[in-house]
């Protein structure tokens, strides 16, 4: 499925002046398993995933984060619901992933450590979809990727610029990889009203049989559903929210008959106001649902 191709993608590339504050600190992150023994935090200090007993026993490391304590720490953790693999979301391959945080998977134990959204089968730096390492061009110029992988014919792989903590895409940066052929990549102007900050997964939840799972935008632009083993490259699909939503909070019914429903979060926006809120909606439902609780 993936034979060794070539892409070329011409990037124009524009300096930025940019200020940065620090941040509030975040709380920390906590998930509780369904079996009552087992909780999964955070450690601020180190930014591990441990694992620790209710009454303060037991405290160990499940997941080593691989880099420095500069970046954010992993968040948003949810235990599948037979509590066999636990769900997060982190940055910590930002510059490998058109997402600058991605959801990942772990085992109980500590094995088994997958990527789910923009998956490929390299862990090394991505600039465009499916290529085995990021580059870089200075100023106007063109950069061409080599050993791109296929995702399949018909398949548009997109690229992201990477400046800081933004991304930049562009709907014309994008290219159907063909075999044995440099084709075009398209285009991608980074100035500064281009990029998109903190454009990544959040909350993350597993849908009852782990099956799936739902994640939200931390840029409150979407919620969506992701099969627990996706294709190669897969983002998911959008959930349906209500018209004009600003959505990020998702979770799936925890029983075998509210599967395929779920509850999210929106907030207002400059389009509506009267929105924000929980709202109860259903897998195939474009309506976005039932608002449960008005937020003023």
């Amino acid at each position: 499925m993936s034979a060794h191709k070539v892409v070329s993608l011409g990037l124009v590339a524009t300096l930025l002046n940019i200020a940065f504050a620090l941040a509030p600190s975040r709380p920390v992150p906590v998930a509780a398993s369904d079996d009552p023994g087992v909780i999964a935090y955070v450690k601020r200090s180190t930014n591990d995933i441990h694992l620790i007993s209710p009454d303060g026993t037991g405290d160990r490391v499940l997941w080593t984060y691989p880099l420095g304590t500069f970046l954010w720490a992993p968040q948003d953790l949810a235990w599948r619901p037979d509590g066999r693999e636990l769900a997060f979301s982190s940055e910590h391959e930002e510059t490998c992933s058109w997402y600058q945080s991605d959801v990942y998977a772990i085992r109980y134990n500590g094995t088994g450590l997958r990527r789910v959204t923009n998956y490929t089968g390299s862990l090394v730096q991505v600039y465009v979809q499916g290529a085995p390492g990021i580059q870089s061009v200075f100023y106007n110029g063109t950069v061409t990727f080599h050993n791109v992988a296929d995702f399949g014919p018909g398949v548009l792989q997109p690229a992201v610029g990477i400046w800081g903590g933004y991304r930049v895409v562009a709907p014309t940066a994008v290219a159907d990889v063909q075999p044995n052929t440099t084709v075009s990549g398209g285009s991608l102007l980074i100035s500064g009203g281009s990029g998109i900050e903190s454009m990544g997964t959040g909350k993350v939840s597993w849908k009852a049989g782990g099956s799936a799972l739902a994640y939200g935008m931390r840029t409150y632009s979407r919620i969506s559903q992701i099969p627990a083993n996706p294709p190669y490259g897969s983002i998911g699909q959008a959930l349906p929210v209500v018209e004009h939503a600003a959505p990020n909070l998702v979770a799936w019914g925890p029983t075998e008959a509210t599967k395929d429903q779920y509850l999210y979060f929106t907030k207002d926006n400059w389009m509506a106001e009267g929105i924000e809120g929980i709202y109860l909606n259903t897998v195939g439902d474009d309506t976005g649902g039932t608002q449960l609780v008005y937020i003023d």
